[in-house]
């Protein structure tokens, strides 16, 4: 038994997925409450894109019951593949594992948690971690995330702070801390990240890392000319190590201006709670109308949650990368609006915790807003509109971990961009009256008119203190963490003028298609 085990696990390694999953079902078959086989077998499967069979797994492996902590950590994150909370809570707070497990695996439980929504109980298994190690970088690093998330600048600082004295490569900690504020002649952080660069390793992560936070502190300097030149090289150095695809990204967005679930299949349940899908673009101010919207008394801030991706992909049993992808996209063509929506409202109504509204607000989920709206039809769109040129430039100068691949490279930058713009035309026209363009700098410069109109579309009372966005102590782990504690202003200037020059490529590509 042990050995077949380990020869599935080693065929899971090697990325043989079929191989592992025909070993595995035949050991469920023969040893059906055997906790390892089940996980293992789950593992196998999602990588073949069996989605739900997969969960299904996961969900049996969790029934069965596990005392071992690799198990019972392996096992929560696997079902936070399905947004299954409630089941990884469950794993990660057992007493053997709470007891038992070494502080790198308690950083990476709290990395797990937050990105599931349960920051509390992120920054126990993190203090947890401290209190076995006081010098444990990853958990230094990640507390001063949670402490940036939760809005205190100061703390996550220290944290910063304590984790570059303990290991002074860690690339990451310094890429957080140089977006904590606006660095000053007198105050910055150039001539450690000079020296961390010099020492880092040539096209590996934390030489991105620290090229994005050079780019970030010399660009608040006013040193544009030596920014664009760390931004270029961090640019470049993280685009060499994705897989991305103009054609693909193409072949995306055709199939879904041709996508459509089946209608009147069944009946369509009916919602107690109405969705609020915020969309568009990252860094179109997606966050800021979040927050907004959080303060007022009818309203649950259901964060950037892949809940309604996770129901696509329950639905036609597929795994997918991002939000969607081609070949769920397909898979999805001839499935039951009804069946989507149930297990949408199944899994995520609770979420809304008794009140009348909810927020989704994952940017990218303009892609799935033709399954949304045909499975709910009282979900509302917001769609956060942008200058292009502003959109584009904050999209080139932010690194993000997989969410954004097109974002490293003017020419797919712009390219994916106007197909974003397209869709977004074709669903005004697909669903009349049912999105609102939010326009970014509106909703600075006269918040209170735009605060208005969209309580108004998304049928709610006016609540001037929604606007009041500063006190708010909710957590926020986007790239506008830093900034959503602010008071809300417009832009000064346009950020990408200093950069004129180098971004004619990109200019010139918008301007071809009308958009500039």
């Amino acid at each position: 038994m042990e050995h077949g085990l380990k020869r599935a696990e080693d065929l899971i390694a090697q990325r043989h997925y079929a191989q592992a999953c025909d070993q595995l079902r035949a050991l469920v078959d023969e040893q059906p409450r055997l906790a390892t086989a089940r996980f293992l077998y789950s593992r196998a499967l999602f990588h073949l894109g069996a989605f739900a069979d997969a969960e299904q797994q996961a969900m049996a492996c969790f029934k069965l019951g596990s005392d071992k902590p690799d198990l019972l950590f392996g096992l929560a994150r696997q079902l936070g593949n399905f947004l299954r909370l409630a089941e990884a809570r469950t794993c990660l707070s057992h007493p053997r594992f709470r007891r038992d497990a070494p502080p790198a695996v308690l950083a990476e439980a709290a990395v797990l948690l937050n990105g599931l929504g349960d920051s509390a109980m992120a920054l126990e298994c993190v203090t947890l971690a401290l209190a076995r190690d006081p010098k444990h970088a990853p958990a230094l690093y990640f507390r001063g995330n949670l402490r940036l998330f939760a809005g205190d600048l100061d703390a996550a600082d220290h944290d910063y702070e304590a984790c570059l004295r303990v290991s002074p490569g860690y690339a990451q900690a310094a890429w957080m801390q140089s977006s904590l504020r606006t660095q000053t002649v007198e105050k910055n952080h150039v001539a450690r990240l000079q020296k961390q660069l010099r020492n880092a390793q040539v096209g590996m992560g934390g030489e991105i890392y620290l090229s994005f936070a050079m780019f970030k502190e010399l660009h608040d300097l006013q040193r544009y000319d030596e920014a664009w030149t760390a931004l270029t090289y961090g640019c470049r150095a993280k685009r060499a190590r994705l897989n991305y695809s103009m054609a693909a990204s193409a072949s995306l967005f055709d199939a879904l201006q041709n996508s459509r679930l089946q209608p009147n299949a069944s009946t369509l349940p009916q919602a107690s709670v109405t969705p609020i899908f915020i969309v568009g673009m990252h860094r179109s101010g997606t966050t800021l109308l979040e927050q907004i919207l959080a303060g007022h008394s009818a309203v649950t801030d259901g964060g950037e949650s892949y809940g309604f991706s996770v129901s696509m992909r329950r639905i036609a049993n597929q795994s997918a990368g991002g939000a969607v992808d081609r070949v769920l996209a397909e898979k999805l063509n001839d499935q039951d609006a009804a069946l989507l929506a149930q297990d949408y409202w199944q899994s995520n109504a609770e979420r809304a915790q008794g009140r009348p509204y909810l927020t989704e607000k994952l940017p990218s989920n303009f892609l799935n807003l033709g399954y949304i709206a045909d499975a709910l039809p009282n979900a509302r769109f917001l769609h956060l509109v942008r200058d292009p040129m502003e959109t584009c430039f904050s999209n080139l100068r932010v690194l993000f971990s997989d969410a954004a691949p097109y974002s490293y490279d003017q020419a797919e930058m712009a390219d994916y961009f106007i197909r974003y713009h397209r869709l977004m035309r074709h669903w005004h026209a697909r669903y009349p009256g049912r999105i609102l363009d939010v326009d970014f700098r509106a909703l600075t410069t006269d918040t209170e008119t735009v605060a208005r109109e969209v309580m108004a579309f998304c049928g709610l009372p006016f609540e001037a203190t929604a606007g009041d966005i500063g006190e708010r102590r909710s957590s926020v782990a986007t790239a506008s963490a830093a900034q959503i504690r602010q008071p809300i202003e417009a832009p000064k200037a346009s950020a990408w003028l200093p950069y004129a020059d180098h971004l004619k490529a990109l200019q010139a590509r918008l301007a071809e298609a009308g958009l500039v």
